[in-house]
């Protein structure tokens, strides 16, 4: 996995793939806690989302961890995770 290596650029990359491909198939997302197990709070697509801000601040790029932040906020406005790291990269 690209993160674990810490090359993430290519964990980006993939990131946005997985992105893209769920909101494409959004039944999967639907079922989820059927078709993929999934006990989390959050959706597959959040979590990506969450994984591209991650990744841009590990890169130094706050600008892209910003934007990426926020659009987890527009998206899914519940998700606390965001605003406390949008947060943090604000001080």
């Amino acid at each position: 996995m690209a993160v674990k290596s810490q090359n993430y650029q290519d964990a980006i990359d993939n990131f946005k793939l997985s992105y893209d491909y769920l909101k494409r198939q959004s039944w999967i997302e639907k079922l989820d806690f059927i078709t993929l197990l999934n006990t989390s709070k959050y959706k597959y697509s959040e979590m990506a989302l969450m994984n591209i801000a991650f990744s841009y601040t590990q890169l130094g790029d706050k600008l892209g961890a910003v934007a990426w932040y926020e659009k987890v906020i527009k998206d899914f406005p519940d998700n606390g995770t965001a605003v406390a790291a949008l947060r943090m990269l604000n001080l």
